[in-house]
């Protein structure tokens, strides 16, 4: 029997985008015979971040590999996390006024993940005159943030002097 050696090649995808071509090396096939390699994974467009075996399969329409030792090694499939980022957006108010409504952006949801951003600040009505940050938090009841390397930019609050009228 000659020795057939089988390798999987590993590769990298990014949480959310489609498991890339699969591919592989077979050297040691004699003969010209008509054996090739197909490659699987379980891992999936909404799979979480981690790694995944790449298992490949000999594909043999001629049933020539009872001639070969044949070894197989895996390969992995690193899914990496992507960047998601939450920012608040700036606002003003006078003193002595309620606080505006808070909003924001978030960027690089995959999946539909259902992840959203609350935005809060230490200001209140009686606050100074001042600049006070306003702070994103997210939300995220499936639990999917370990997908992501998240980055929160604080917006400002911008507390201005309140009119005197004598």
């Amino acid at each position: 029997h000659a020795a057939l050696t089988v390798t999987a090649d590993n590769k990298t995808r990014a949480y959310g985008s489609s498991n890339p071509v699969l591919t592989g090396t077979m050297p040691g096939v004699q003969n010209n015979d008509n054996i090739t390699i197909s490659y699987s994974t379980t891992a999936l467009t909404s799979s979480p971040a981690g790694a995944y075996a790449i298992a490949p399969t000999l594909v043999d329409p001629d049933g020539k590999s009872g001639n070969y030792t044949v070894t197989t090694n895996n390969g992995t499939l690193s899914v990496t996390t992507v960047v998601l980022v939450a920012t608040a957006d700036n606002k003003a108010r006078t003193y002595g006024a309620a606080n505006p409504s808070f909003t924001g952006t978030i960027t690089g949801l995959q999946n539909n993940d259902n992840i959203t951003a609350t935005f809060s600040t230490s200001s209140t009505a009686s606050s100074a005159v001042g600049s006070y940050s306003i702070v994103p938090a997210l939300v995220d009841p499936n639990n999917k943030l370990g997908n992501y390397s998240v980055k929160l930019n604080n917006g400002t609050l911008s507390v201005t002097g309140a009119p005197l009228t004598v």
